[in-house]
């Protein structure tokens, strides 16, 4: 053997030596401590005291007077029974269709759009034509995951039934962020009106 093999062998075997246990007590009945409770952190703990009202509340149907010693003040009962402003609006943004017919044929997609209003009532049918080619497609949807509940029964009436990506109108509860937007619409419309006078 070589001097390099003698020397990688005498590393070896001191590197393993070296990973014994040697710190740890070999005795059998010892048991290790932690001595870590000094580095722990304190805690003060206090407990807290509720500074409100109490709210007398007299129950419904009955005469009698019952105290609730909940801790609720007047200003949070206020902000709890306050309801916030919801406007429903219709959207128009990015979202999904179920398209039934795509084709050349201008009677079988009119057929397939008087189809979908027997068969899928609660879905609106869009028509569109761009030369030459006609596509009626169905639904609103914000979500693909939305059009896929419907595309399944769907596809069993129609076989070129498919999902498309298109500019969808989604009625929905408006965000903070909708309002806004909506009212700067509308004050630039009032603008263009005052130009107009």
């Amino acid at each position: 053997m070589s001097r390099r093999s003698y020397l990688f062998i005498i590393i070896a075997i001191l590197f393993l030596t070296d990973c014994t246990r040697k710190g740890i007590s070999q005795r059998s009945g010892s048991t290790l401590q932690d001595t870590l409770s000094v580095y722990r952190p304190q805690y003060k703990y206090e407990k807290e005291v509720f500074q409100g009202e109490t709210v007398t509340l007299y129950p419904k149907g009955g005469d009698s007077l019952v105290v609730f010693n909940y801790d609720v003040t007047r200003v949070l009962d206020s902000l709890l029974d306050a309801k916030g402003e919801q406007i429903v609006i219709m959207k128009e943004m990015n979202g999904y269709r179920v398209q039934i017919y795509y084709g050349s044929d201008r009677n079988e997609a009119k057929r397939a759009r008087e189809k979908s209003y027997r068969l899928f009532p609660d879905y609106t049918p869009y028509w569109e034509y761009k030369i030459p080619t006609y596509r009626v497609k169905l639904g609103d949807f914000e979500y693909r995951e939305d059009a896929l509940a419907i595309y399944r029964s769907v596809k069993k009436k129609f076989n070129q039934a498919i999902i498309v990506p298109d500019v969808v109108k989604v009625v929905k509860i408006a965000t903070p962020d909708d309002l806004v937007e909506l009212r700067r619409k509308e004050a630039e419309e009032k603008k263009k009106k005052l130009r107009r006078n």
